[in-house]
């Protein structure tokens, strides 16, 4: 199944760009695969303080408004999402 949602995101990404970031965020499907491969690939701690900045950075202005929990789980979507490409 996660092979399936992987590459439906992956060429949505690379057809929508950020677009397709947001969907993928809010839906909750795909954000509950994605979750849930992050607990099984490298860790945001993993990255160093620059990166982690930057990633904080666009997922706060991507997302103003929403809760820093599912800001938290945007940041590990986008980071298992990157690991994949």
């Amino acid at each position: 199944m996660f092979s399936f949602i992987r590459d439906m995101c992956v060429k949505m990404f690379h057809e929508k760009g950020e677009e397709a970031i947001v969907f993928i965020c809010r839906s909750s499907v795909a954000r509950k695969l994605w979750l849930s491969k992050y607990k099984s690939m490298p860790q945001l701690s993993d990255l160093d303080v620059e990166e982690k900045n930057k990633l904080k950075v666009y997922v706060n202005d991507l997302f103003k408004g929403e809760t820093p929990q599912f800001r938290l789980e945007a940041c590990q979507i986008i980071f298992t999402l990157n690991q994949c490409l």
